[in-house]
């Protein structure tokens, strides 16, 4: 019985040990891991990072692939949105792009593909809202829309994280959408107090805009600014004819005036001080939370320059970062005027204000009327820098009885200083049709340079630049001065927090409209003139505003544009109530009559 209890069978695990392990199992599972890890690890790179190729002296990333990608995506959502017909391809093709980057050592190298549209027959402002929607679900970003003979051009980018400051977007989609247009659009459309004319830019003659004939012989027309044509040098070459000097003898001309606004100052970039020793009068916008921002404002005035708060608005593109101080669509209109009130402290000398960035919040009527209302309750003015064509500042501004500038061309889509010149030339040629301009570039060595080169050009051709206030209309600040509220309620307001503002939540959606009407129209009443009530409504009663509120808002747009378009310029007549004169009526840029926008 001893034995047989002692017995144990020597195959068998001990109690409390595991058996022997087969080894080549975890061999083989280890090997499969690293692979697995290796291969996502090279498809991470490879969609981190571009391929990198040197022809001759060039370092060049290239972008070709991932731009077609980008443009399969957008042609994808504009066939969704019927913007495009199903199946729509290319003309001849993509055309493939090469540019300096912003590091001057390094180029981009990407393809650009231009569509034609079919005939578009509704109202323009629709199409300018269907194809920024389809592209924002894309994931792409829309530039302001070019017009020329009854077709609209959208221009359609994307970015990657790996441009890492070498560029801000590539130009991957050209749209080119025939327009037909009613009469009773059509002279709203021409009016300078259009609605429809906010959202478009005129192109004069040599702006970069040529016919050309598609395969069924009806003109359309390409859009060359930053670009070049298929088969030709891929690099940027002149397009603009320089500017006709006034020659002796010749009959004088009404002096066209230019306003060159140069954005993004505050933070010592190369360019400041280069920039600082022009002499001729200029604008500089400067970012609130910039290192230098107080030091460069400082500077700025002392050398004559209008300063500007550069203030940073949240864009469409959840990728761009509008930087510190920033208002943001969900902000409450106490914490958009607390952001306000310290951005301004930290400008000096500024005298106005322009956005940052900021399609996504200039789209919002409610945000804007909290902004513009406190930027005029301080006495400064409102510059939009036009992101977004579907800007509601232009209708915030004609219901305030406000004026209001707007940017009529970017200088610098391309760091080249060739490129530059040639926008400011297409500017300055602007300018001579319409009388005035206002125009925006950037704190960059290549414009400051083109700048330098373009001012005797721009005197020899009677082209006056001047500082941005200069094209505010003459009694701009009396205007101004009657829309400020007591100066003791912003301070009040501000310190007293959200609580302190009871109609700014109901405002903010549109489904609060009904009950947002009975909450502000009582303190208009005791309010009577035209000042702005603390809320930051316009001075007149808000049932005149709510229908374009739905104007400006993403779904209800569409529909109720035309007969908006039409009644425009009858609302731009009252400027605010009572007794202001009448001449000075809103108008984006107040240069006899004429409108512009980008």
């Amino acid at each position: 019985m001893n034995t047989a209890m002692n017995y144990t069978d020597s195959s068998a695990p001990a109690p409390g040990r595991r058996g022997p392990l087969p080894r080549l199992v975890p061999a083989r599972a280890l090997c499969v891991a690293l692979v697995a890890l290796f291969l996502l690890g090279a498809a991470g790179c490879s969609n981190d990072k571009p391929a990198v190729v040197r022809e001759g002296d060039k370092k060049i990333h290239d972008y070709c692939d991932k731009s077609d990608a980008a443009a399969r995506a957008v042609v994808k959502q504009l066939e969704a949105a019927g913007v495009l017909s199903p199946g729509a391809l290319p003309r001849s093709g993509a055309q493939t792009m090469i540019r300096p980057s912003a590091k001057g050592d390094v180029y981009l190298r990407w393809n650009l593909a231009t569509y034609d549209a079919p005939m578009w027959c509704a109202n323009v402002d629709l199409l300018s809202y269907v194809v920024g929607r389809a592209v924002r679900k894309a994931g792409a970003t829309l530039g302001s829309p070019m017009s020329a003979s009854d077709t609209l051009i959208f221009t359609i980018g994307f970015s990657d994280r790996s441009f890492r400051g070498s560029a801000g977007s590539l130009e991957i989609v050209r749209l080119v959408v025939p327009v037909r247009l009613g009469d009773e659009v059509r002279n709203a459309a021409d009016s300078p107090a259009s609605i429809a004319h906010d959202a478009i830019a005129s192109a004069p003659a040599g702006i970069g805009v040529i016919p050309v004939e598609n395969d069924s012989g009806s003109p359309v027309y390409q859009d060359l600014v930053g670009g070049e044509k298929p088969s030709q040098s891929e690099e940027y070459a002149p397009k603009e004819e320089p500017l006709a000097a006034i020659q002796p003898g010749q009959a004088p001309r009404a002096r066209a005036r230019l306003a060159i606004v140069i954005d993004d100052l505050g933070n010592g970039v190369a360019g400041t001080e280069q920039l600082f020793r022009i002499e001729v009068p200029l604008t500089v916008a400067i970012l609130p939370d910039g290192k230098r921002a107080k030091s460069e404002a400082t500077a700025a005035g002392e050398r004559g320059f209008a300063v500007l708060l550069h203030q940073p608005m949240e864009p469409h593109d959840p990728a761009k970062r509008p930087g510190g101080g920033a208002i943001m669509t969900g902000m409450s209109e106490a914490q958009i005027r607390q952001a306000l009130a310290r951005n301004i402290a930290a400008v000096p000398n500024a005298i106005g204000v322009n956005n940052h960035m900021g399609s996504k919040v200039t789209e919002d009527r409610a945000a804007m009327v909290t902004i513009m209302s406190e930027v005029f309750s301080r006495g400064l003015f409102f510059f939009d820098s036009r992101t977004t064509p579907n800007s509601a500042a232009p209708r915030v501004a004609r219901d305030m009885g406000a004026p209001l500038l707007e940017n009529a061309h970017f200088l610098d889509h391309v760091a080249d200083e060739t490129y530059v010149v040639d926008q400011i030339r297409a500017a300055a040629r602007i300018a001579l049709s319409r009388g005035s301009a206002a125009v925006i570039g950037h704190v960059r060595p290549t414009t400051v340079r083109a700048l330098a080169r373009m001012i005797p050009e721009l005197a020899a051709a009677g082209v006056q630049l001047v500082r941005l206030d200069e094209l505010m209309p003459s009694d701009w600040k009396s205007t101004v001065a009657k829309l400020r509220r007591p100066t003791v309620e912003p301070t009040a307001e501000m310190h007293a927090g959200p609580t302190a503002e009871p109609t700014a939540e109901p405002n903010a959606e549109p489904t609060a409209e009904p009950n947002a009407e009975p909450t502000v129209k009582p303190p208009q009443q005791p309010a009577a003139g035209p000042s702005v009530e603390s809320s930051g409504q316009p001075p007149r009663g808000d049932a005149a505003v709510q229908p374009q509120e739905k104007a400006d808002s993403p779904a209800p747009a569409a529909p109720a544009e035309p007969a908006q378009e039409v009644a425009a310029p009858i609302q731009m007549q009252p400027v605010p109530a009572g007794e202001a004169e009448p001449e000075p009526a809103v108008q984006p840029l107040p240069d006899d009559g004429q409108d512009h926008d980008n």
